[in-house]
């Protein structure tokens, strides 16, 4: 998990020049040379908002250029007023896509490291080398998790998930490429049917019995599996935001006596408190249907909330934790500062 402010001022003071290419994965980055005007944030975050497309990943990676942008053309007298501005962004940010957790985490840190920097060139410094690390650092987390689910699969196990979860398919892929994996039922996930990537993805890595079927039809094949593995868009201390029939599934499994595990990085974690923005459930129903007859109503469900207990477990990178554990987890997360400023 990120460590907001840890470790890490020493270094940016030793170190305060441009990062080479080496260390920013050879991706071109905003620099931090302040512009004659500044920039707005808001275009780019409205463009945030409205992608329902890209995967969380590429999202997370525009949110971070975003800031870094932001960060390096915002004029400021010094590096009080400068994180004050950045925090602001940075609530926006995240205030457009509540869903996206780890972008509280990534503006926590920021926060911490804007006021430990001293002066605001060095402040733009340390904002820069962060959010690169922090992108560089997603990719490392789902082999993380993946590497730490594939362990608690019993070897040949038949497993059975709902929609595309990119957490998910690393385990699933990593369970393959062992040759533990029996094999995998999962639903087409209307309306993005992101379950036919999930289901091509692992029929490339190397699993052996991989089956598409309709969301409707899904709980049908529980008496064929051995256990159900869901992804979560965020943990709160007392359920998850997950795709809609999650419920629906949890209890159909419970009933079948089939255990239910749900994959979440510690980034997906959120402290219990009422300051959090409330992410929207429903999204676009043209969607769903683009031209409906006049007077139906249409609606596009994105999310649910599923109480923790509904799942046996919930895979971080450190390991299954049980419900109680993670309640007890998240509700000694502390709330920082710029959530309440």
């Amino acid at each position: 998990m990120l460590s907001p402010g840890r470790g890490r001022g020493k270094e940016f003071r030793q170190s305060p020049g441009r990062l080479d290419k080496e260390r920013t994965g050879g991706v071109t980055w905003p620099g931090t040379a302040v512009g004659a005007e500044g920039m707005q944030i808001d275009p780019l975050i409205e463009e945030i908002r409205q992608d329902t497309d890209s995967e969380t990943r590429v999202l997370l990676e525009k949110a971070a250029r975003a800031i870094v942008a932001f960060a390096g053309s915002f004029r400021a007298p010094d590096s009080g007023e400068f994180r004050r501005g950045l925090v602001e962004a940075g609530r926006k940010l995240f205030a457009a896509r509540p869903d996206l957790p780890p972008l509280f985490h990534l503006v926590t840190e920021l926060y911490a490291l804007a006021g430990d920097a001293g002066d605001v060139d060095l402040a733009r410094r340390a904002v820069r080398a962060a959010a690169v690390e922090f992108t560089q650092s997603l990719a490392a987390r789902e082999e993380k998790v993946g590497r730490q689910g594939a362990r608690i699969l019993p070897d040949g196990a038949t497993v059975l998930t709902a929609g595309r979860s990119p957490l998910v398919e690393g385990i699933l892929a990593a369970a393959a490429a062992e040759g533990r994996l029996g094999g995998v039922v999962v639903s087409e996930g209307r309306p993005r049917l992101d379950g036919r990537l999930l289901a091509a993805n692992l029929l490339a890595a190397g699993a052996r019995e991989v089956t598409l079927v309709t969301d409707a039809a899904l709980p049908g094949f529980l008496p064929e599996a051995d256990r159900v593995l869901l992804g979560a868009t965020a943990v709160y201390a007392d359920h998850v935001l997950a795709r809609p029939g999650t419920s629906a599934l949890a209890l159909a499994a419970r009933a079948e006596g089939k255990p239910v595990q749900v994959a979440a990085g510690v980034l997906e974690l959120l402290p219990a408190t009422p300051l959090l923005p409330e992410p929207g459930l429903a999204g676009d129903p043209a969607r769903v249907w683009e031209a409906p007859p006049e007077g139906l109503a249409v609606v596009n469900l994105l999310y649910e909330k599923v109480p923790l207990s509904a799942f046996g477990g919930i895979l971080i990178e450190s390991g299954l934790v049980s419900p109680w554990d993670m309640e007890r987890r998240i509700r000694s997360m502390g709330v920082p500062p710029w959530l309440g400023d």
